[in-house]
């Protein structure tokens, strides 16, 4: 069977260089399994359709996640609602708001790896949410003295 597409200028995309940009969410899957409870986004860059869409993952708590493993994802699910400007309250949040929403955040460049680890050879984009707006404190630096 032949199909009469045309591939030859067919280009790999681009990754975006460290900087911040507009990234609007195309895409949300839901994974649950007996191993997994996260949700998967894919981020487009609405200023420049030429660089490739990124993926970013938000962990979910599970039933026997540690305190401490519950309340990291829940602060990295709360950076990227509060970012994103998505609604949510002390009940949870609705996905179908996920959709179309935007944030201007920056974005950085990292090493694909493979699932075991290894790295790939390839460059991908990584989302690098703010702290929360409500508990950015001053940074301060004091000189050291040497004798």
């Amino acid at each position: 069977m032949f199909f009469g597409i045309d591939v030859t200028n067919a280009k790999e995309p681009e990754v975006a260089p460290h900087g911040v940009y507009t990234l609007q969410i195309t895409n949300v899957e839901v994974n649950q399994t007996e191993d997994k409870n996260n949700l998967e986004i894919t981020l487009g860059f609405t200023d420049n359709p030429t660089f490739q869409s990124l993926r970013h993952w938000i962990g979910l708590p599970k039933k026997d996640d540690p305190e401490d493993k519950v309340r990291i994802k829940q602060l990295m699910l709360r950076r990227f609602l509060e970012s994103f400007h998505i609604e949510f309250s002390d009940q949870g949040f609705d996905l179908a708001n996920f959709y179309g929403a935007t944030a201007t955040v920056p974005v950085v460049v990292e090493a694909a790896q493979d699932r075991a680890g290894n790295i790939t050879g390839r460059n991908v984009n990584r989302l690098n949410l703010p702290r929360l707006a409500s508990e950015k404190e001053a940074v301060t630096f004091r000189k050291s003295r040497r004798a």
